[in-house]
């Protein structure tokens, strides 16, 4: 039987991947299922832990909601009571400014009475 001189090439190509496959699994060995599952163990070990981390974070956060609704509360209460200080402060000003005019104008008129 003749075979045309491509096809050869094409089996001598294949002849040689095959062996070049076969040398490369020869020299670099498989993992070994005992090192997969350990991989895998260790792996679900850190999911377990990151997942217990975030539990305890969130148990925590649930905690210090309700002292910090509480000091916001509080919060609002003293801000508004510094808005009225400031209020009145503001209003003290303006009559002590109105008060020392008028004092000016008393002694101005004291100073020419006398």
């Amino acid at each position: 039987m003749l075979r045309r001189p491509g096809t050869i090439a094409r089996h001598a190509a294949v002849a040689t991947a095959i062996g070049a496959c076969a040398t490369v699994a020869a020299i670099v060995p498989a993992p070994a299922s005992g090192d997969l599952s350990g991989r895998v163990s260790s792996l679900q070990a850190k999911e377990r832990a990151a997942r217990a981390a975030s539990r305890y974070d969130s148990r925590r956060i649930s905690h210090f909601r309700g002292p910090i609704a509480d000091l916001q509360a509080r919060e609002r209460g003293l801000q508004r009571s510094l808005d009225i200080q400031r209020q009145i402060l503001g209003t003290l000003r303006f009559d002590l400014r109105t008060d020392r005019a008028r004092l000016m104008r008393l002694r101005r008129g004291l100073a020419h009475d006398k």
